[in-house]
């Protein structure tokens, strides 16, 4: 077999890495955008327009066309090494951009670059400890709840207890961006801080592409093994010592059986002993 992207997907990643390399010149004000040129409408005046929602659009769509794409290889190509360095390089990319531009929306300059940069160290750090803390106070309630229902396996509670930290620190993020954007647009403190104060519309982009970023960070594993048709191993039940003694290995057919794509193998149902696991 030969082991070549598609002419569709090498289209629309190239696509998505040249708007995201043109957003952010464009947010480190290295150029502005006056105008385009268009076969069908001529030149189209963008002096008045908002170029952080023009570039926010046609990436999303963009990136969502370049994941439908890779999704639409053969299964062999995506488990191709060099094909997931690819998609990964992309999905970095117009996760960078996104927030660059997030930010520019709210304040554009050169400066704006080291400010993400810091917020792309600090926030992971951010979270960690948040996690931390969060699962101090899940762990235990968990593991309360679990002895009320007559549950013997501390590995799963645990698990359980993580999840639930990790759901509570999401939830604490988006409340901290859409509690900063509203500060942003109604506490006047803040806004003496611009010379001219974002508008509603740019506080609005900054919120939701913060959001979805956010999204993306917490959501990026389960994609990769999604596109990269990666064996999974669901596990249905546990022993007494938190091994998994019935579990599904493998992934389900694939919805479609066109000419592209080569059939998944059968999920597996398999019976392990207590003591063989």
């Amino acid at each position: 077999m030969e082991y070549k992207l598609s002419d569709g997907y090498a289209a629309t990643r190239d696509i998505t890495a040249i708007f995201c390399g043109l957003s952010m010149a464009w947010s480190a004000l290295q150029f502005e955008i006056n105008s385009i040129q268009t076969e069908t409408f001529g030149e189209v005046d963008l002096s008045g327009a908002s170029i952080p929602l023009l570039f926010i659009t046609i990436i999303a769509y963009n990136s969502f066309r370049t994941t439908v794409e890779f999704m639409m290889q053969s299964v062999e190509i995506r488990r191709w090494r060099y094909a997931q360095l690819d998609f990964k390089s992309i999905f970095w990319l117009t996760q960078a951009s996104l927030t660059l531009l997030a930010a520019s929306a709210i304040h554009r300059s050169f400066e704006t670059l080291g400010y993400v940069a810091l917020a792309w160290i600090a926030i992971p750090i951010s979270v960690i400890i948040l996690t931390v803390l969060m699962y101090v106070v899940t762990f235990p309630m968990t593991l309360f709840i679990g002895s009320l229902k007559k549950r013997t396996s501390v590995a799963s509670m645990a698990m359980e207890g993580f999840a639930w930290a990790t759901l509570l620190v999401i939830l604490i993020v988006i409340v901290g961006i859409i509690g900063g954007s509203l500060a942003v647009a109604k506490y006047e403190p803040i806004r003496s801080l611009w010379l001219t104060p974002p508008s509603p519309l740019n506080i609005g982009l900054f919120a939701t592409t913060a959001v979805a970023v956010t999204f993306m960070m917490f959501s990026r594993e389960n994609l990769f093994i999604n596109a990269f048709s990666m064996s999974s191993i669901t596990v249905h039940e546990r022993n007494h010592k938190g091994k998994p003694i019935r579990m599904t290995i493998g992934n389900p057919p694939p919805v479609t059986t066109d000419w592209y794509q080569v059939k998944r193998e059968d999920s597996i149902q398999t019976s392990a002993n207590p003591e063989d696991a």
